[in-house]
């Protein structure tokens, strides 16, 4: 989001991404889009097509799976797939099954250089400016690139946080999730009805299950 709000404003813009594919296949489970992202969108997303869709409550069941409350409160949900390949498109064009017809970007924005395979592994201060250095994956060496403005988003295990906070440690917060996605055609018609297009929730001792 930043890299797109950024380049619109006129500046290059280059993002260095570890990972070597763009294909995020273990990133489709969902997500509820907030205010603060539809507002976003709206402002930014030149595709114009719809990104999310509006779950008209939320059920909370029993062991039975009988709903014991319901809550009339809508959301509005998309999957982690859909967000990046429409930011991507918004970004640098990229196509994908998301975005077959990426828009046509403004011509007095900066640069847009998606990066990928490459891991940063220090950065320094240059003066004026802050020198960023990584890892090109597919060949193993190291290089840098020089930059005014430095956004770390490299993830819970950030090598940037590491380096200009060290004293800070990730620590355990007492829980873990599993997340991933079913198509409905293999789940049963009764599971189907069931669920419907609410968000539901089965709380038991030490965990919850939402989908």
């Amino acid at each position: 989001m930043a890299a797109i709000v950024i380049r619109r404003l006129g500046n290059n813009v280059r993002v260095l991404e570890q990972n070597e594919s763009t294909i995020r296949e273990d990133r489709g489970a969902g997500i509820t889009v907030g205010s603060a992202a539809q507002e976003f969108f709206k402002t930014y997303d030149l595709t114009r097509k719809p990104y999310y869709v509006v779950c008209p409550g939320f059920n909370f069941l029993d062991s039975e799976s009988k709903v014991k409350r319901h809550l009339k409160r809508p959301m509005s949900n998309s999957t982690w797939n859909n967000l990046y390949y429409r930011l991507r498109a918004n970004f640098d064009a990229h196509r994908s099954e998301v975005c077959e017809n990426p828009p046509t970007l403004p011509k007095n924005q900066g640069d847009g250089v998606m990066q990928m395979g490459a891991k940063v592994t220090n950065i320094t201060n240059g003066g004026e400016d802050v020198i960023v250095e990584y890892r090109e994956a597919s060949k193993g060496i190291l290089k840098s690139v020089r930059a005014d403005l430095v956004i770390a988003a490299d993830g819970a295990s950030s090598t940037i946080r590491e380096i200009l906070l060290p004293d800070t440690k990730r620590t355990y917060s007492g829980y873990f999730a599993f997340r991933g996605i079913v198509s409905e055609n293999d789940v049963s018609q009764e599971v189907r009805k069931l669920l419907g297009s609410k968000v539901n929730a089965y709380s038991y001792t030490g965990g919850y299950i939402l989908w």
